[in-house]
């Protein structure tokens, strides 16, 4: 745990609880804003893009491909032929996979 991160108790699957980082709660709560802006194109974006502004450092790279994955599955479909925001989000995916794990980058190439 890194020195001045919070921790707190959440509950687990089973009932029981798990120690998570303020972090990786705050990382999970804008996986679930992400999925609840299901259709919501312009909200998608906005919570992907505030959330690499909190995210930059090498080791938030985990939490960006998370994100990342997250808002891409959640956009769909490219909405034309030219879709700048989709087009944007497929690129910055496809980096962050070729820094954290160039296997599942070209998987997803």
């Amino acid at each position: 745990l890194q020195p001045g991160v919070a921790r707190a108790r959440v509950a687990g699957a089973r009932g029981g609880s798990q120690d998570m980082s303020a972090e990786e709660g705050d990382v999970a709560a804008v996986l679930q804003r992400i999925r609840a802006s299901a259709g919501n194109l312009q909200a998608i974006v906005d919570q992907y893009k505030a959330a690499e502004r909190s995210h930059q450092r090498d080791r938030d790279l985990q939490a960006l491909v998370d994100i990342y994955k997250a808002a891409w599955e959640t956009y769909g479909q490219p909405k034309g032929p030219i879709d700048f925001d989709f087009q944007d989000l497929s690129v910055k995916r496809l980096r962050a996979l070729c820094r954290h794990n160039p296997t599942d980058a070209r998987e997803f190439h």
